[in-house]
């Protein structure tokens, strides 16, 4: 006989570029399809899909909500919705990422779907109201954290204790190689929207006091509230000809491909997709303190960790990287690095863990 495959429905506003919304394409593409029907509700479609779905997936787009102005209103016409459509269509699981979609979906559910909904926290900057709503949601959904740190915050609490999971992000590792390489002309980048939270600017400063350097900085990413303080820095400090800005490549082998050093200079992270992704790359990568809250990577053994704020040892660690960057060292950590990402985080693990909580829905 037979087995009946599950009905499953991730939804989501909204499918931009993104490190939660590339986790959760992935996710999607590469479950098994022989065991799941696999739906994919846009609800407040923008005429745009940044990455690629699965053939095989039912995709749902609504563009209705996208064109209402007003934010309030935006949120009590999702509400309504997202309520509508789950009375009608039935799914055995629906699962969601990102804080707005989670609130609004459990929000919106109806109580058949209690404890039926996945939803997920992806960042270690949660305020205190957000973990207030996680409190209060956790009665009807599970979650799942991809912060170790979260993880423990919230495991405290006999509330999350059969309902909270740890799942970092996964990758599709047997696509990477490691490479050994030397190079003449250093070339470091960054990756991520160009935001605040992202906090570029740090990077820009310290190649106001390198400019002796034979250096080049590479940043990619979308335009963000940042955008425009970024550009004027890079004028007003003379620096536009070590500076490269590269909007709207989301393909990661073309964004690594031109930079020997990684750095991530955010001021909070959930799990840093752009650093995984570089050490997979090869790249010697150097993380702030406040976006390594899970010891991704421990000091001088599979890359650099600076201290948030403090110029000097940023400088100090790249310097360090520019006199060793071909040293033997230095290609070391690199292998190292590689091979914890490739041992530890492919998209396969990750498929299984979530199997797992599937099976106790």
């Amino acid at each position: 006989m037979v087995e009946k495959k599950r009905k499953i429905c991730f939804v989501i506003s909204n499918i931009k570029v993104g490190g939660a919304e590339n986790q959760f394409v992935k996710l999607m593409n590469n479950l098994n399809h022989d065991y799941f029907d696999i739906y994919l509700l846009i609800y407040s479609y923008n005429g745009s899909i940044a990455f690629d779905i699965n053939p095989n997936i039912n995709i749902i787009k609504n563009n209705e909500i996208n064109r209402i102005k007003n934010k309030i209103m935006k949120i009590i016409y999702s509400l309504f919705f997202l309520r509508s459509f789950f009375k009608q269509n039935y799914f055995d699981i629906i699962q969601t990422t990102l804080f707005n979609n989670s609130f609004i979906l459990r929000l919106a559910i109806p109580k058949l779907y209690y404890n039926k909904v996945i939803a997920s926290i992806r960042t270690t900057s949660y305020k205190w109201w957000q973990y207030f709503f996680e409190y209060y949601f956790i009665k009807k959904s599970l979650l799942v954290t991809n912060s170790k740190f979260v993880f423990k915050k919230l495991s405290k609490y006999k509330s999350f204790s059969k309902k909270l999971f740890y799942i970092p992000n996964g990758f599709e590792v047997k696509n990477y190689n490691y490479k050994k390489f030397n190079t003449d002309k250093i070339k470091l980048g960054t990756v991520g929207r160009i935001s605040h939270e992202k906090n570029q600017l740090e990077i820009l400063n310290v190649l106001t006091k390198l400019k002796n350097q034979n250096i080049m900085f590479f940043i990619y990413g979308d335009k963000g509230n940042a955008y425009s303080s970024i550009k004027s820095f890079v004028e007003k400090n003379n620096i536009n000809n070590m500076v490269k800005i590269i909007i709207g490549e989301n393909d990661p082998k073309k964004l690594y491909e031109k930079i020997d050093i990684f750095v991530l200079p955010s001021l909070y992270e959930g799990f840093p997709n752009s650093i995984f992704e570089a050490m997979l790359n090869s790249k010697i990568c150097i993380i702030s303190d406040k976006a390594n809250k899970d010891n991704h990577i421990i000091d001088k053994v599979n890359g650099f960790v600076f201290e948030s704020g403090n110029i000097s040892n940023l400088i100090e660690n790249i310097n360090y990287l520019i006199e060793r960057i071909n040293s033997e060292e230095i290609n070391k950590i690199r292998e190292t690095a590689f091979r914890k990402v490739r041992e530890q985080y492919s998209i396969e693990k990750i498929i299984t863990d979530y199997n797992q909580i599937y099976m106790l829905i």
